[in-house]
């Protein structure tokens, strides 16, 4: 079940503050590498992308070859300090940063080509994501997509809460670790109302997606991740526009 009440992104922001980098499985340059190429193979190059919560810009200084102009958006200013100093060391010369919103895009980056976002939808409740496609409906370009990348698979929760993915002789000991794991986080961040007890936040079905992309405008395609098992990722692109009569 996805949290649908408004008070996600408001904890997100408070959760991400004094953040200086985006959490991956793997940091390393290499795998951060890996992470933009796989995503890389999923959009079309050239024109400008706008990366919806950049963070440290860890991914896009990597997808910024790609691409004339990119644009970082982040809501932390601690996130976008990191990232200015990343794109100096690594002297990135056609990427920007702004700060906004999932909600509230820049003013002056005006229509773009491609919208990225990567595991920023579990901090979305459906209202929001709802008012997010909204406005990427309302900055891309006709024949632009959107890749909302890393959306955590309510459909594989439970493989993630209780490793099924491991061997076989000791997942009942480690299912049951993980049980007594759970029910004490549980009601740790029900006392603390810690929306992010379980490290994630909001889950969606690939049903949920379909219909608010539907609704804002887009048809979309999915894509299993790559590096993540139970995630997936949804590319989005702007409905025909129907001739007139």
């Amino acid at each position: 079940m996805t949290i649908s009440d408004g008070t996600l992104l408001s904890s997100s922001h408070k959760y991400w503050r004094a953040g200086t980098n985006g959490g991956h499985r793997y940091a390393t340059e290499e795998w951060l590498q890996r992470y933009a190429d796989e995503i890389l193979s999923l959009i079309p190059h050239g024109g400008m992308l706008l990366d919806i919560g950049c963070g440290s810009c860890e991914l896009s200084t990597y997808l910024a070859s790609a691409f004339t102009k990119v644009y970082g958006i982040d809501i932390s200013s601690s996130m976008l300090s990191a990232a200015k100093n990343r794109i100096s060391e690594l002297r990135v010369m056609n990427l920007e940063l702004r700060q906004g919103s999932t909600e509230q895009f820049p003013s002056d980056v005006g229509t773009v080509d491609a919208i990225f976002s990567y595991g920023v939808v579990q901090y979305l409740s459906l209202e929001d994501l709802v008012r997010h496609l909204e406005q990427c409906r309302r900055a891309l370009s006709q024949n632009g997509v959107v890749c909302v990348a890393n959306v955590p698979d309510e459909t594989r929760r439970r493989s993630y809460y209780y490793g099924y993915l491991i061997p076989d002789r000791y997942r009942r000991l480690s299912m049951m670790r993980r049980w007594m794991e759970l029910t004490q986080r549980r009601i740790k961040g029900y006392l603390s109302h810690d929306l992010f007890w379980d490290g994630i936040g909001n889950w969606f079905r690939r049903s949920d997606i379909t219909r608010i992309a539907d609704a804002a405008g887009f048809n979309v395609e999915f894509h299993d991740a790559l590096y993540y098992d139970y995630r997936f990722h949804a590319l989005l692109r702007p409905k025909p526009v129907p001739p007139r009569q």
